[in-house]
């Protein structure tokens, strides 16, 4: 039996049997797959990576000669600051895969390209359409053809409210599967059901979200310049960057970019705290921020230091976030501004 705790990420994406599950989700290998990921949780991200490289591969029979395979190789490899190996094709390549070279090829250099792009910093330029990404595979799709937003119910729990001229699709296994994948193709709200033992991914074009239960919505329409990631409660990942409510996250496609951002009109979510429980009488600013904070869930930065003695008396009934923010600090004699979705307090401090 093959070890693949020990397998690198080109040995994984060069192994027939990896292959065959990503690209053809027999039952036999899904059931094989998902309890090797139960068995050892720690390989997921390299997984899911090696599974991301293969889905964006478009392999075409084309013969490419052993020679051209090595020489490409070899200059990818130096690229990186990689040495290339004595016999780099036929001491990796399987016997399956010796009858495939093509589809070896390309690998090869799709896992050079991915090294090289992560020591160098940019992100990898191969278009992610959706159409591409489902097209190899057996999935359930839900498109909405109509004007109102259609709401799909998931056997585990989770429930998708699909806009207009929308799609998503997904396996017939999602509910027992390591990892819950949908693919979304416009704009939609998940509602997520909590199993922490099986992470939900919503893939759209190059940017994958990371949930284990929230509610968030996506936009992501192929005519779109943006992917945009808005959360409502809970918490998701996107590309390693952590959104918490209130907060939105902006993916430009041109440029390859993240912005995260807080929304417009951020809503109050913390239980017991109310508009009715904002009015302020010479009440130390720290503990006005401290409400302000859990009400909203946004992070407020200041230096404690310049505000310990400054005191705040407001009435903030009926006020939005934006406005409290301005009340508070014209109080002080402060000013504010937001970056990468938090407050950030600047002022002078007060006598």
């Amino acid at each position: 039996m093959k070890d693949y705790q020990a397998y690198t990420l080109t040995e994984l994406l060069l192994d027939e049997d990896f292959i065959r599950w990503v690209q053809e989700q027999r039952p036999a290998d899904n059931v094989f797959w998902e309890n090797w990921l139960h068995d050892h949780p720690e390989k997921k991200p390299l997984v899911i990576e090696a599974r991301r490289i293969l889905e964006s591969v478009n392999i075409h029979e084309r013969y490419i000669p052993k020679e051209e395979i090595q020489q490409e190789t070899a200059r990818l490899l130096k690229s990186i600051g990689a040495a290339p190996a004595q016999h780099p094709t036929s001491s990796i390549i399987r016997p399956f895969l010796r009858r495939l070279w093509p589809a070896a090829a390309v690998i090869i250099i799709a896992v050079s390209a991915w090294l090289f792009f992560t020591k160098t910093g940019p992100a990898r330029t191969i278009p992610l359409a959706y159409a591409e990404q489902i097209s190899s595979r057996h999935l359930i799709e839900r498109i909405n053809h109509g004007d109102k937003a259609d709401t799909a119910r998931l056997s585990d729990g989770s429930w998708i409210r699909i806009e207009p001229n929308s799609r998503i699709a997904y396996s017939s296994g999602f509910d027992t599967a390591a990892i819950r994948e949908i693919y979304l193709s416009g704009a939609a709200f998940f509602q997520v059901a909590k199993n922490p033992h099986h992470p939900f991914h919503v893939i759209t074009g190059e940017v994958t979200t990371v949930v284990l239960g929230t509610s968030f919505c996506i936009r992501s329409f192929e005519k779109d310049t943006t992917i945009q990631v808005t959360v409502r409660s809970g918490k998701v990942s996107v590309s390693g960057i952590i959104l918490t409510p209130n907060q939105r996250l902006v993916y430009k496609k041109i440029g390859q970019s993240y912005q995260r951002q807080l929304l417009d009109q951020p809503v109050m979510l913390a239980p017991g705290i109310t508009d009715e429980n904002m009015i302020y009488e010479d009440t130390p600013v720290e503990q006005v921020f401290a409400k302000l904070s859990k009400a909203y869930g946004v992070s407020i930065m200041y230096d404690s230091d310049l505000l310990r003695k400054c005191t705040v008396t407001a009435d903030m009934k009926g006020e939005t976030f934006y406005h409290k923010l301005d009340l508070i600090c014209r109080a002080i004699g402060a000013e504010y501004e937001v970056i990468d979705g938090q407050v950030i307090i600047q002022s002078g401090g007060c006598q």
